[in-house]
């Protein structure tokens, strides 16, 4: 990737696009141009659930921007054939109000999460919307008319996070609306109670699902940085904490290194793709991720 388009990836740049529809193609348009000189190259294609060409198949379902990449014929798989559906899932609560860089938590994920709906919707693939707290606010069914890329974008950008979460009402109220199989993709900070989270994936792979979690945090929650007592207060339930630096900085790593190892052991126990995603790091890197554990599954 050229040093001019990964500048356009980095957090600081995109926040300054104006418009979520712009922030999202402005991120899948310099991964594209990146692909050629990425270690991902032909993952998009498994992404978009190609097959090869074989001799006797209607010409008209030829891929042929497929074919200018790779010098590969392929053919295009529709809805039909591989009944796939893409979930989005996107966390408002609260604590994805959090950020001291750019862009904030939520802010993150919604540019991630609409930068996969632009790239699925552009190959072919269904794509729906769930956007919860508490409760589960936005629903948008899974289409896969590129067209439908403009409700998603719409409905993400309606949403502000406030609140606390509580998977298992949302799973609980989402359940019936997704009852075929399909990909669901996850962005969310976790900050729910560990037992809730645990049950909400394991509901979602007891139903057949395959489930990716991006696990968004900014870099401060990773590498707290503190030099004076502070007063700490939750998001989500307003609770205040006052600390010392002294005795912060031993305790907190030892319990966010405890909570992170903790969510990647489930995921993993679960067959669940967990992938760490920090504010700061260029989006890029998020759709290269996804693609790669796409591409190993095919």
């Amino acid at each position: 990737m050229t040093e001019e388009v990964a500048s356009r990836l980095l957090p600081d740049v995109i926040a300054s696009v104006s418009g979520l529809e712009m922030k999202a193609r402005t991120v899948v348009e310099g991964f594209l141009q990146g692909l050629h000189r990425s270690p991902y190259k032909g993952f998009s294609i498994e992404f978009a659930e190609h097959r090869p060409y074989f001799h006797g198949d209607d010409p008209r379902y030829i891929d042929w921007k497929a074919f200018g990449k790779t010098d590969r014929l392929f053919v295009k798989q529709y809805e039909q054939e591989t009944n796939l559906r893409c979930w989005l899932l996107l966390d408002a609560s609260a604590s994805m109000a959090y950020g001291t860089g750019a862009l904030r938590k939520f802010d993150y994920a919604a540019v991630a999460a609409a930068a996969l709906a632009h790239l699925a919707l552009g190959q072919g693939e269904s794509v729906g919307l769930a956007v919860f707290n508490h409760a589960l606010h936005t629903f948008v069914p899974a289409r896969h008319n590129p067209a439908h890329f403009h409700a998603i974008h719409e409905r993400i950008e309606l949403a502000e996070p406030k609140g606390e979460t509580n998977m298992k009402v949302v799973l609980t109220d989402l359940a019936p609306r997704i009852k075929r199989r399909g990909l669901v993709v996850l962005f969310s900070d976790l900050f729910d109670a560990d037992e809730a989270v645990d049950r909400a994936l394991k509901f979602l792979r007891h139903r057949g699902h395959e489930v990716i979690v991006f696990h968004v945090l900014d870099p401060s929650e990773v590498e707290l940085s503190v030099n004076e007592p502070m007063i700490f207060e939750d998001m989500e339930t307003g609770g205040q904490f006052p600390v010392e630096p002294n005795t912060l900085h031993g305790i907190y790593r030892a319990q966010i290194e405890k909570f992170l190892r903790g969510r990647r052991q489930v995921c993993g126990e679960l067959g669940v793709d967990y992938v760490s995603l920090r504010t700061d790091e260029r989006l890029d890197k998020t759709l290269a991720a996804y693609l790669a554990r796409r591409g190993r599954r095919q």
